[in-house]
């Protein structure tokens, strides 16, 4: 997992883009395959450095996964765990 601080968000040298997702959009693309297109569609946010297959199927890696499971926990709940 990677933290970064910027006024105005740019893919680094080796990242070819970034998705700006909200809480109901990491659920999402967690739950069901989903595009590029797709995503864009809903009101996406993207900011990449070059041009993408815009249907290729977005594949959420292991963090994501979790985010979008700790996400879930009620907030009275997440002292507990």
């Amino acid at each position: 997992m990677y933290l970064a601080q910027a006024e105005i968000p740019t893919p680094s040298a080796e990242v070819k883009g970034l998705l700006l997702l909200e809480k109901d959009e990491i659920h999402c693309l967690c739950q069901e395959p989903t595009i590029l297109e797709q995503y864009l569609g809903w009101g996406g946010r993207a900011i990449s450095k070059d041009e993408f297959d815009t249907r290729l199927v977005l594949e959420p890696f292991a963090q994501l996964r979790l985010q979008s499971r700790i996400l879930k926990i009620p907030p009275e709940n997440k002292d507990a765990t």
